[in-house]
């Protein structure tokens, strides 16, 4: 034992300077056996009775064996490599003070717990609360986009937030390693579900060292700093994700579905698709993603929908000039759904639930409330009516508009080309439309309305190859004043970026038609285009019958 891994830590009198890992359990574990996966395959060994703390020690031992890679290496070689071998030691040493009990793990000792008996985020909301502000090293993040983008993010030494290039409205923290502000504390710290710190410690000090954790855990100083990780955070714990999952079945089975919508969870080409198909309905085609329709196709099998058959039922795409459907996505990573619980708004976007902080909400909604309608209105749309009908409909018989729908330039050094705008009006809008359905999030469109005024700022190649678009176009020439040309930088203050939203049920508050994400998104782009000096502005289009 003193010759392991942890052996040398337990046994040592000396104040050495450690690298250790702790997790926390959850107050209902009320014994250190009830947190094992196994213990009855394990060994336990108590602890010193003259330690001041209660504990106990379980660790696992396996045979050596060859590793993995031998069997690939070996019959390149003229000898055997029996003396080479490997094993897995796995130890958890328990302490419990304050009423709780802490984990100290060592080796491959967290796999000997189950996987649902600790507080998710403990170390990373004990080191907010300890850390330096500037004395940050590295952060692990994900970020909502188009998908969940996983990134870490170091510096050479400590900075503070600012150097790491935080969206705090969009990023979610999921680690954090920096140095304390009491160097007494640790002399380095990472947290996410656990807590790695370095100090100089002897196992005596152990239980005193679990007091001082416990009490940076309950701590509420990281409000002064990161409050903002409390915005938007990924469910984690399985009995919650559970329970969420049980309201989901229940108001697919009593078709409450005001707030559910199917939304491809990547990017696609409208344009390109004709047909879906959905599991469960046979060969029934539906030229949209639209929940209600397959719920009443779908009839009395309604009742027998559980989330295990919404992840194993297949979404497939069949596009124009194809006749084959292709296999997509699974329907529950379809689902856009929103449901209020305890007073927190939690959100299902991309087969993941989010909960989002009842605050940062409101303040996206007023955000998104406050955009100003258009300089001028567009028309209402007709029952059935494409985009590309639409827009193309507007221009013909509205002569303030040119239609740009679907022209295409490529900026300098950009590898695939953009859409400018679906419209441009003589007052200097630059229209975005997308008819809004059940299948549309609508973050797309805000992107694109995004990245085509950053581009026509500062590319003059692609204000040149728009001009060139529109000098051969009817009505062209009256438009071409609206675009500087190379010699020329806009001015963003003259231009108002214009988001159409085309839908059957529209009502005079935008929020009520927007899911909570498509609603982040529109936050973020209206504030870079606000933050370039454009205007933005924001106009629902009814769909009626002509």
């Amino acid at each position: 034992m003193r010759k392991s891994l942890w052996g040398n830590f337990v046994s040592s009198t000396k104040k050495k300077t450690q690298k250790l890992t702790v997790l926390l359990l959850k107050d209902n574990i009320s014994s250190f056996q009830d947190a094992l996966r196994n213990p009855d395959a394990l060994k336990r060994i108590p602890l010193r009775s003259e330690l001041p703390f209660e504990g106990e020690f379980w660790y696992s031992t396996s045979l050596s064996r060859p590793p993995k890679w031998i069997e690939f290496i070996q019959p390149s070689l003229d000898l055997d490599l029996n003396e080479i071998s490997v094993s897995n030691a796995s130890g958890v040493l328990f302490i419990k003070t304050e009423k709780r009990i802490f984990a100290f793990t060592f080796g491959y000792g967290r796999n000997l717990l189950k996987p649902d008996c600790y507080e998710l985020n403990f170390g990373l909301k004990v080191v907010l609360n300890r850390i330096h502000p500037n004395r940050l090293r590295s952060l692990d993040l994900r970020t909502y986009e188009d998908m969940m983008l996983a990134t870490r993010k170091q510096t050479s030494r400590g900075a503070d937030l600012g150097v790491f290039g935080l969206d705090v409205s969009r990023d979610l923290l999921r680690a954090v390693t920096g140095e304390p502000e009491d160097e007494a504390f640790a002399k380095r710290l990472t947290g996410a579900d656990a807590l790695t710190f370095t100090a100089q410690i002897t196992i005596d000090q152990l239980g005193e060292k679990c007091k001082q954790i416990l009490e940076a855990y309950y701590d509420n100083r990281y409000k002064q700093y990161f409050g903002w990780v409390d915005y938007l955070n990924e469910v984690r714990d399985p009995s919650l994700i559970k329970f969420l999952n049980s309201k989901l079945e229940e108001a697919i089975k009593n078709k409450n579905i005001e707030k559910l919508h199917l939304a491809p969870p990547e990017v696609v080409d409208w344009q390109s698709i004709d047909k879906f198909r959905i599991t469960g309905t046979r060969q029934q085609e539906y030229d949209d993603l639209d929940i209600e329709e397959y719920l009443n196709v779908l009839g009395d099998k309604t009742n027998n929908l559980t989330v295990e058959k919404l992840k194993s039922y297949r979404v497939s795409v069949r596009w124009i000039n194809n006749e084959q459907f292709q296999d997509k996505w699974s329907l529950f990573n379809c689902i856009v759904w929103e449901i209020i619980h305890e007073g927190r708004l939690y959100v299902l976007i991309e087969g993941k639930w989010f909960e989002i902080d009842s605050s940062f909400a409101e303040r996206v909604k007023s955000f998104v409330q406050s955009i100003p309608p258009p300089v001028y209105n567009l028309p209402t749309a007709r029952t059935g009516e494409r985009e590309s009908e639409y827009n193309l409909r507007v221009a013909q018989e509205d002569d303030s508009f040119i239609c740009l729908d679907k022209i295409l330039v490529k900026p300098t050094d950009a590898v695939s080309s953009i859409e400018f705008c679906d419209l441009l009006s003589d007052k200097k809008q630059i229209i975005h439309v997308k008819k809004k359905t059940r299948s549309a999030t609508l973050s797309h469109l805000f992107a694109q309305g995004t990245v085509s005024a950053r581009v026509f700022l500062q590319d003059s190649s692609v204000r040149e190859k728009i001009r060139e678009k529109i000098a051969t176009m009817d009505n062209g020439e009256r438009f071409l004043e609206l675009i500087p040309d190379a010699s020329q930088r806009p001015n963003p203050s003259s231009y108002e970026v214009t988001y159409v939203i085309i839908s059957k049920k529209i009502g005079s508050d935008v929020t009520s038609l927007l899911p909570f994400f498509s609603q982040l998104n529109l936050m973020q782009n209206a504030r870079f285009l606000q933050g370039m000096g454009y205007k933005v502005a924001l106009q629902l289009v009814a769909e009626e019958e002509c």
